[in-house]
């Protein structure tokens, strides 16, 4: 098993660039590890259909990243090819 290690600015811009499918299948985790990651570290995740709007250039908002007391939070994501 392999880590990857982010910081909330980190994991926030990649969830913001990418569908959670997508990011999933690049780290090899389940999307529910994802959500449930982002829940425990307080990092908003973009509403249902922002993919879509997107894709048809749509108005979109992007929730801000809130800030927290310890600015040097790793966040480990555990690796392997069966998908945790």
């Amino acid at each position: 098993m392999k880590e990857i290690t982010f910081t909330r600015e980190e994991l926030y811009s990649l969830v913001w660039k990418q569908s959670l499918n997508d990011l999933s299948e690049q780290l090899e985790v389940t999307q529910q590890r994802l959500k449930d990651v982002c829940q425990e570290y307080n990092i908003p995740l973009p509403d249902r259909g922002y993919w879509t709007k997107v894709r048809f250039n749509k108005k979109i908002t992007k929730t801000p990243l809130a800030k927290v007391g310890n600015r040097n939070i790793k966040i480990n994501l555990a690796l392997d090819s069966k998908k945790i």
